[in-house]
């Protein structure tokens, strides 16, 4: 018997084959097309990343509505992957479904810029306050882009990400650390068209002084770091004032951050923390922006009952839990409340703290 860490690695294995087991039981629709697409798909899928599924083969989905996906053995999933971003407001939402609806009558790609390309130019402006915007297909494209305007401008040769980061398939992303400190290619990147070295520094994830060793060498174009490694399990940030300083020193102006709260009360932290918080980021040099959020309840994580009306309401574009007295306002700290002087977020220059959903997200300038 062999045992790591206080677990019986031998009864692990059989219980990964018995769930393996039943997965594949449950799901035999599911099985019959991953074996007839590996005639046609490499690995069986449309995407490589697909192909690391850990029931030996992905489930493939039939149906996807709000929250929720149907798989081909009418399995019903609560999705909170959200197509990474792109159904952030569910599946299906009307004004979306009626958008796209009314442009495929109208033409689907015509390799043309139209009116609405500058609308939205000029709506992202408005709302983001950068001058120019430019779209790419992908997450790989925008890096690839980035990376190419950064070596532009900076003259400098290399980009700097930690071990085990994801940004797409990006060639300058497959480094990590290796036993000797220095980086060295990942495991697995094959057919690389040049040594990773001579493009691109690593450093592990939340360490400082390694950052600052491969910033020392001067040859950094720019630092592609996630808000949270999430590629080996979900790895937080370790963020101080060594970072903030680093920060500046290396020419960022931003931070985004999130007020964490639970469903129907205040963030963590009251007016004067955020206060706090946001005058040390200015002694810093950086503009705070917060997108402000919180976790789904526990009634919807661990499927207790009335779970399914939970997602409902958190899908409800007018679902709010939070009282009126209770939403502060950030910038000002005022209350836009009848129990204070009436004004609305317009008024007083900034959004009311809201509880945003798995679906929704509201967004603050501090």
């Amino acid at each position: 018997m062999t045992v790591i860490s206080g677990v019986d690695r031998s009864v692990l294995g059989q219980r990964l084959e018995v769930e393996l087991e039943r997965f594949v039981e449950s799901n035999p629709r599911s099985k019959e097309l991953y074996e007839r697409a590996q005639k046609s798909l490499v690995g069986g899928v449309p995407m490589p990343w697909m192909m690391r599924w850990a029931g030996g083969f992905p489930v493939f989905a039939r149906l996807a509505i709000g929250a929720r996906i149907i798989d081909v053995d009418d399995h019903t999933y609560v999705d909170f992957c959200l197509g990474d971003t792109g159904a952030m407001t569910g599946h299906d939402p009307q004004p979306v479904v009626s958008a796209i609806t009314d442009q495929e009558r109208r033409g689907i790609t015509t390799m043309l810029p139209t009116e609405n390309a500058a609308w939205v130019g000029e709506e992202l402006q408005r709302r983001f306050g950068l001058d120019r915007w430019m779209f790419t297909l992908t997450a790989t494209d925008a890096n690839r882009w980035a990376i190419r305007l950064v070596r532009a401008i900076t003259g400098r040769p290399k980009i700097l990400v930690n071990s085990y980061c994801y940004h797409g398939s990006v060639d300058e992303s497959l480094i990590v650390v290796g036993d000797d400190g220095e980086g060295t290619s990942r495991p697995g990147n094959v057919g690389s068209p040049v040594d990773v070295t001579m493009t691109s520094r690593v450093a592990e994830f939340n360490d400082i002084e390694g950052l600052e060793k491969q910033l020392a060498h001067g040859d950094v174009a720019a630092v592609l770091m996630e808000p949270a490694l999430t590629n080996i399990g979900i790895v937080l940030p370790e963020i101080n004032e060594s970072y903030l300083k680093l920060a500046r020193q290396i020419g960022c102006s931003d931070i985004v951050t999130t007020l964490k709260g639970e469903a129907g009360k205040q963030p963590v932290g009251g007016y004067r923390e955020l206060v706090v918080q946001r005058q040390r980021l200015e002694e810093a040099g950086l503009h705070w922006t917060v997108v402000e959020s919180q976790q789904p309840p526990d009634v919807i994580k661990l499927g207790l009952p009335g779970r399914d009306e939970a997602i409902d309401l958190c899908a409800s574009p007018c679902a709010t839990s939070v009282p009126p007295e209770s939403r502060l306002c950030v910038t000002t700290g005022c209350r836009c409340s009848p129990g204070y002087a009436p004004r609305s977020p317009r008024a007083c220059g900034a959004t009311p703290w809201r509880p945003a959903t798995s679906t929704r997200s509201w967004r603050t300038r501090l």
